[in-house]
């Protein structure tokens, strides 16, 4: 796995749990304190986040099937050249 690879995968974690608690408080009996605009504000960055942590999880998706296809390639071309 490339270095790139493995920080989508930490900001993605990083991101789910940030998405998690930003949601908790959203739902919590404290975000009746948050003034109104700031509670649609604070939504609003809730549906952000939540489009770029789909976002981050499909490149993931697609570098693992590349990494994948590269592999099975690599096996194949290694069994060509034993034959």
């Amino acid at each position: 796995m490339e270095d790139f690879q493995k920080r989508l995968l930490m900001e993605q974690s990083e991101l789910k749990d940030k998405c998690d608690k930003l949601f908790a408080f959203i739902n919590s009996d404290a975000a009746n304190e948050v003034s109104p605009i700031h509670l649609d504000l604070l939504e609003s960055q809730a549906s952000a986040m939540v489009t770029y942590l789909h976002i981050l999880t499909i490149r993931i998706k697609l570098l693992s099937a590349v990494d994948d296809a590269d592999k099975e390639e690599a096996e194949s071309q290694s069994e060509q050249e034993e034959e």
